[in-house]
């Protein structure tokens, strides 16, 4: 029960029935409350069980220095790390999180990941990743080209930090190209890659390419959310039509970009049309995102007196942003 436990009042009333029986210091039972706190964000209660815990087990210690790596508490993860006496690549890789997430990446690099004795697909990934959310590529590159074998998901992580950088398209089109073999997930960042370098014409070109049994929400998403990023409503209701042709039901993500792709047109009919026919159609409830669009529509083209109606009578309490919509 604990370890699919994602509830804390759930997770509480265990531990306390767990003390009564005088069960919680055991090093298993311990770990799974560990683990069960930290998952569920009660960083305070897993760090006090821990710290009264007389023999932690690896796996409290990973859960513990997983989720200080989430909090940036470099210096707790780290003392946590420090005290173990077998680590496990779980534990380096959160090392690894912990630093780059601080936006230490020389320390990311060279005190843990040059230290780690093996490194798996997760450790080059993570020190991938966490390059290339740093806004560094070539450094990622770098790493990425020193990898002895190259997953999926590297490769996509490539394209990814090439495609963030409009100057850096064709870079990610050569690592695309590279590829010994593609899945929706790599062909949706190179879509997306194309379409922030202003390559809509590529994006819409791969996106055809790809073959109908490979094409997935995702890839259908991605290819909305490009023409929505140039405004281009026509061709965003026609993809919406051809995904529902295809057997693949629009969701809230599709919806949310038509809408906002309607918005900056100014084609109110239709934008109301894909507002209304999220419930009608496909048993949508439109979330704040949908009306926070829908409301951006009205307002351009004048309706300030709808907009505002809307603002008042959406199922949720107008918040900052719906006025500032507004």
């Amino acid at each position: 029960l604990l370890r699919s436990c994602s509830n804390l009042e759930q997770g509480k009333q265990i531990h306390a029935r767990a003390r009564r029986i005088d069960l919680e210091k055991t090093p298993l039972l311990a770990s799974l409350l560990i683990s069960m706190y930290t998952r569920c964000g009660d960083l305070d209660s897993a760090r006090q069980l821990f710290q009264s815990t007389p023999q932690p087990d690896i796996h409290a210690r990973n859960s513990l220095i997983t989720a200080y790596a989430r909090s940036r508490e470099i210096d707790c993860a780290r003392e946590v790390f420090d005290e173990m006496l077998e680590r496990d690549l779980i534990a380096w890789n959160a090392m690894v999180s912990a630093y780059a997430l601080a936006g230490q990446m020389d320390q990311a690099r060279m005190v843990v990941f040059e230290a780690m004795p093996q490194r798996d697909a997760i450790a080059w990934g993570s020190m991938i990743t966490a390059l290339a959310r740093a806004g560094d590529p070539d450094r990622a590159k770098t790493v990425f080209e020193s990898m002895p074998e190259r997953d999926l998901a590297a490769w996509t992580t490539m394209i990814k930090a090439f495609g963030d950088h409009a100057d850096n398209g064709r870079r990610a089109e050569e690592i695309y190209q590279r590829m010994p073999s593609h899945d929706a997930v790599a062909a949706a960042a190179m879509i997306t890659a194309f379409a922030q370098c202003g390559h809509l014409r590529e994006s819409r070109a791969l996106f055809a390419s790809i073959p109908e049994w490979n094409l997935d929400r995702g890839s259908w998403n991605t290819m909305i959310a490009a023409c929505a990023r140039y405004e281009r409503g026509r061709e965003v209701v026609e993809l919406l039509r051809s995904m529902h042709c295809e057997g693949e039901d629009p969701d809230e993500v599709s919806f949310v970009a038509a809408l906002l792709a309607h918005s900056h047109t100014g084609m109110l009919e239709a934008a109301g049309a894909l507002f209304r026919s999220m419930r009608s159609d496909h048993w949508l409830d439109p979330s704040q995102e949908h009306y926070w669009a829908m409301i951006d529509v009205l307002a351009r083209v004048g309706r300030i007196a709808d907009a505002e109606e809307l603002v008042n009578t959406m199922p949720f309490l107008p918040d900052d942003v719906a006025w500032a919509t507004l």
